[in-house]
């Protein structure tokens, strides 16, 4: 057994670097989960999100602008420009129990918008991991209009 911790910390002096690397990211990593756990929010998988829009259980609420949205959408997702997103949410007119699940290009968008989505009381707000880059590379189902 000392042995083995003798060579771990040899390799850790040796690898100094790589080895903060690998710190640093899983600080990050669990600094991330921490923070969507704390706001409520969880982060789901394409297949996850398909789970609940085929039950009826889930609305999509897409955070890109209309340009992007009008080229290539998940069906019945509603376009809420982060730009826009103040004005249109007032219009939203979903029971605060429905669960939402927030897409765009930008985390920081997607998890402001969900916790602007909470301060008016909606319960289960979901994003939808790797947005809609992940979405099409799992082949699941879009709307494109070219």
């Amino acid at each position: 057994m000392a042995t083995m911790l003798e060579q771990l910390i040899q390799f850790l002096q040796n690898h100094w670097l790589l080895s903060l690397t690998l710190l640093v990211t899983l600080a990050l990593l669990i600094f991330e989960e921490l923070r969507s756990k704390i706001g409520g929010m969880v982060t789901i998988t394409p297949q996850e999100g398909i789970l609940l829009i085929n039950r009826g259980k889930g609305t999509v609420i897409d955070l890109r602008d209309a340009i992007a949205f009008h080229g290539a959408h998940i069906k019945n997702s509603l376009n809420f420009p982060s730009e826009e997103f103040d004005t249109k949410i007032k219009n939203l007119n979903l029971a605060k129990e429905n669960t939402l699940i927030l897409l765009g290009n930008q985390s920081t968008a997607v998890i402001a918008a969900g916790k602007k989505l909470k301060n008016l009381g909606y319960l289960k707000i979901n994003i939808l991991g790797g947005g809609l880059a992940a979405w099409e590379e799992t082949r699941l189902p879009l709307v494109k209009n070219n």
